[in-house]
């Protein structure tokens, strides 16, 4: 059996038990960088899978819709087609009306048109007198607010000058008062 001593340890045991040390502290670090790496793939794919589930649980429903708008489209069709025998048999007995009815409808229009050109006519010079004015006022308003700026303008300007003139002044204050 070897008996074990420490005097017996060589330099290149000591080399060899360093590196050993440092690759298993590597490996150490390394087996966890990718035990979180997976956890997190892990954690990805489970978000994925539920995304998948919602999905295919959307693309269910809309199936299911689509199927319910197919039968309603389908009805509709032949509501569509039924509506159309109506219509066309509705409007074959509008159109006798109507023949009857139209000398009586044109004499009416012509009565309509007339109190609408009587009543359209005043209402469309107010119209124009109201816009023209509008338009005065709008010219108006633009040169005001125009001259407004510009009176701000020289309001900043003045004052920016009387701080300057305030501050001279209060300069040639101080040296007088500084002489006497």
């Amino acid at each position: 059996m070897l008996d074990f001593n420490f005097a017996s340890i060589t330099l290149i045991d000591i080399g060899v038990l360093s590196i050993s040390i440092i690759g298993l502290w590597w490996l150490a670090r390394r087996y966890n960088v990718l035990q979180q790496e997976h956890k997190t793939l892990q954690q990805e794919h489970k978000t994925l899978r539920q995304a998948h589930e919602t999905l295919q649980q959307a693309y269910e429903t809309l199936q299911e819709k689509y199927n319910v708008l197919l039968q309603a489209h389908e009805t509709l069709q032949q509501e569509h087609e039924t509506l159309q025998q109506e219509f066309r048999a509705f409007q074959s007995a509008a159109d006798r009306r109507y023949s009857a009815a139209q000398l009586e409808w044109e004499d009416q229009y012509k009565t309509l048109q007339l109190e609408w050109e009587e009543r359209y006519n005043p209402l469309k010079e107010e119209y124009d007198t109201l816009k023209a004015e509008s338009e005065i006022l709008k010219t108006g308003l633009e040169t005001i607010t125009q001259e407004h700026k510009l009176l701000e303008r020289t309001c900043d300007t003045m004052a920016g000058r009387y701080q300057e003139i305030s501050d001279k002044f209060t300069l040639i204050l101080e040296t007088l008062a500084a002489r006497n």
